[in-house]
């Protein structure tokens, strides 16, 4: 039966500074182990240390009572009302106490009392102690330096415990992944070496994507009712050269047919699917300043040697927000050819079978089609009905537990087929130790990007990839949901030298490593080296400049210190409250080494330009 032992020095208006120690069972209850650990904590002699303790009859022995009903098991939580101050005076400390935590330690069982998020939890051997901050920082220090006799011991101890914090929050945030460098930070030409860099330079970017986009949408989209709703960078393997390229899907939008023509046997039946996507390098251009394509146009075709689509229909993307219905009698439009248009039936596996009546009825009335569906003559008992197209409501639909970066990119198979990568992350708000950091609207203290999703484009096959076994909560979810999860292992190689280090983890990782990239307490104390993400003018929705913080850009480089290019994320870093450059921090994708980061450290005494200032 594990047992509660309370130490605790009490500060001004009934506050305190409190350490609960989780005792194995057997352990000496009364005021000889109190005083001896308060002396221990306070760096006294146990004579000269005068404390009150609760007598297990009252408060120990209360909580004791509480939980043995309960059966403690491993990862217990609960939430329980607070004691009621009324009955014992000294029980007014406890007002603090939001959460009872229940746990068991390695060696030996313990029932912890914390203090909800605010509490560290600091696992041992034999138990697991607790030390619960007081509300303000300046008071738990005042109250320290009371029990210390000195400000100096107590200031000491701050340091070493934010230290501790410091380390469990690198791990929750995937820290411990990342390894630094200095660089030189030299701006000379000779200092970039560009015959030892070539790949490098050769595949500097030059294309900004949002232009990118507005140049294709005028030259590509062919129809009004195509569009290219995003423009992903990747890298693909041409003439035995990796060289890094943008991608755009040509997604169809029946939003953007004319109204003579919506009606639904052309939104159900007809206009059901995108076409194609065009690719093409980073930073080529042609003599009248457009793109250099290497895929384009409907049919696809391609310029490159060994670069072809096979399967170029899009039934599910990023803007496929309808149902539609499959292999009826009408045949779908696949994409204009002059003065016609290039008719298709699908011929996948994927969405349900219509069936029978009484299955038609069923799904028109789930599908709310209930006025058209079951008395269409298009639709036969093979037709089948696509549903749940578009890529976040499918992902979300199967798995809701995990959260997804908001922006797929799309990838062509070596098998000439389109499938599309979405990064899914597993979250928490309750590891130990960590602060808390805003992942758009939830407060969360963990994360891992521990799947790689990948939805077919053609017949919205979805399959979940685990990319990080060492991540607990996608482990539980894998024994609950066995068949759901394949290894990573198992992904097809074409699309596994796709996959890449995703831009949301970044963010908040580089957001969490302009304060934790200090390791020396005193340094991290006094927040004497404090790092932010670097800022750029940028405009804003409504076409005004405006100063904002850079995205991560993917990069194909050689990285300093490596022997060869790899696909990378990299976000630079400027001092907090400055404009010059501090270092950058790069995110890998590719080998061995994906899903870890190395950051570049500046020297401290060198002035570099940021991007403000240039």
């Amino acid at each position: 039966m594990p047992v509660i032992t309370i130490a605790r020095q009490y500060g001004a208006g009934g506050s305190s500074v409190v350490a609960i120690v989780a005792e194995r069972l057997g352990a000496n209850l009364v005021d000889k182990w109190l005083i001896a650990e308060v002396a221990r904590r306070a760096q006294l002699a146990p004579e000269s240390v005068e404390a009150e303790d609760e007598h297990p009859s009252s408060l120990l022995g209360r909580l004791v009572a509480a939980f043995a009903p309960m059966g403690v098991a491993p990862g217990m939580v609960w939430d329980v009302p607070y004691p009621d101050p009324a009955y014992d005076p000294r029980l007014a400390v406890l007002e603090l106490t939001r959460k009872v935590v229940t746990e068991v330690a390695r060696g030996g069982n313990a029932v912890i009392v914390g203090r909800g998020e605010a509490a560290i939890l600091r696992e041992r051997r034999d138990a697991v102690h607790v030390f619960l901050y007081a509300a303000e920082p300046a008071r738990v220090e005042t109250v320290m330096a009371r029990e210390a006799g000195s400000e100096a011991v107590a200031r000491r101890r701050m340091h070493e415990m934010d230290a501790n914090r410091a380390a469990y929050l690198r791990q929750a945030y995937g820290l411990d992944r990342v390894s630094q460098r200095e660089f030189p930070a030299e701006t000379t030409v000779d200092a970039a070496e560009p015959a030892n860099n070539q790949a490098t330079l050769q595949n500097i970017r030059l294309w900004d994507w949002h232009a990118l986009q507005d140049t294709l949408r005028q030259i590509q989209e062919i129809r009004t009712y195509y569009d290219f709703p995003d423009i992903d960078i990747d890298r693909y393997e041409i003439d035995g050269t990796n060289h890094e390229v943008m991608l755009a899907a040509r997604e169809l939008n029946v939003d953007k047919l004319p109204e003579s023509s919506r009606n639904w046997i052309n939104d159900k039946l007809i206009y059901t699917h995108g076409y194609g996507i065009t690719m093409n390098p980073v930073n080529g251009f042609t003599p009248e300043g457009l793109p250099t394509l290497m895929l384009s146009n409907m049919p696809v075709q391609s310029t490159v040697r060994g670069l072809s689509v096979t399967r170029p229909e899009i039934y599910f993307g990023e803007m496929t927000n309808t149902d539609v219905y499959v292999k009826t009698r009408q045949k779908e439009f696949n994409y204009p050819q002059g003065a016609s248009n290039s008719l298709t039936s699908y011929e996948g596996n994927g969405g349900i079978v219509l069936g029978g009546f009484l299955r038609r009825i069923a799904l028109a009335l789930d599908r709310d089609d209930l006025a058209k569906l079951p008395f269409s003559d298009d639709v036969t008992q093979d037709s089948r009905l696509l549903m749940r197209r578009n890529l976040r409501d499918r992902v979300s639909a199967l798995a809701p537990f995990l959260t997804y970066d908001p922006d797929p990119y799309i990838v062509l198979g070596d098998d000439g087929r389109l499938s599309w990568i979405m990064d899914a992350f597993t979250l928490s708000d309750s590891y130990p130790y960590s602060t808390h950091y805003q992942l758009d609207n939830n407060s969360i203290n963990y994360m891992r990007n521990s799947v790689k999703v990948v939805i077919d484009a053609y017949d919205g096959t979805t399959t979940f990839y685990v990319f990080d076994t060492e991540d607990p909560i996608i482990a539980a979810y894998r024994r609950i949901f066995p068949s759901l999860f394949k290894d990573a292992s198992a992904m097809p190689p074409g699309l596994r030298k796709h996959v890449r280090y995703p831009e949301m983890l970044l963010k908040l990782q580089a957001e969490v490593y302009g304060l934790y990239h200090m390791t020396d307490p005193e340094a991290f104390y006094n927040r004497e080296d404090l790092w932010t993400v670097a800022t750029e003018v940028g405009m804003s929705e409504g076409g005004q400049q405006v100063t904002q913080a850079m995205q991560p850009n993917f990069v194909l480089m050689k990285l300093p210190g490596e022997t060869g290019e790899e696909f990378v994320e990299i976000l630079p870093f400027t001092p907090a409250n400055r404009n010059n450059l501090i270092g950058w921090i790069a995110g890998r994708s590719d080998g061995a080494e994906y899903g870890t980061s190395v950051v570049y450290n500046f020297p401290k005494t060198k002035l570099v330009d940021g991007p403000l200032q240039i």
